[in-house]
């Protein structure tokens, strides 16, 4: 059994194999139902901030630029700091942004 795992991290990472799963599939879950707010939110948006349609679609706009241009960076990031290490950054990054995006009072701070 020993020959089949090259490394003391393979074995680890087969011990943990369920729970590094759950992790990630919570974390790509959270990531599609913010993206499903941030669209189904479009509207509520544009008569809180009284803003025309236009410009509040600016801010989905720039969450899907994010969302593009982000694991671009993470990812080379990753190969110096680590994966893991990078992935809970990441996850503090999402979530304090949603916190801030959240309180904020305009459409220009969203």
């Amino acid at each position: 059994m020993t020959a089949i795992y090259q490394s003391e991290v393979a074995k680890k990472s087969f011990k943990n194999c369920f729970r590094i799963l759950i992790i990630t599939l919570t974390a790509l879950f959270m990531a599609v139902l913010n993206t499903n707010i941030v669209n189904i939110v479009l509207p509520t948006t544009t008569l809180f901030y009284n803003v025309p349609v236009g410009l509040s679609q600016w801010v989905i706009t720039g969450y899907q630029v994010i969302c593009i241009i982000t694991p671009l960076i993470f990812v080379k990031l990753s190969d110096y700091t680590g994966k893991s290490k990078m992935f809970i950054m990441g996850l503090l990054v999402f979530t304090v942004s949603s916190v801030l995006c959240g309180i904020s009072t305009s459409l220009f701070s969203l």
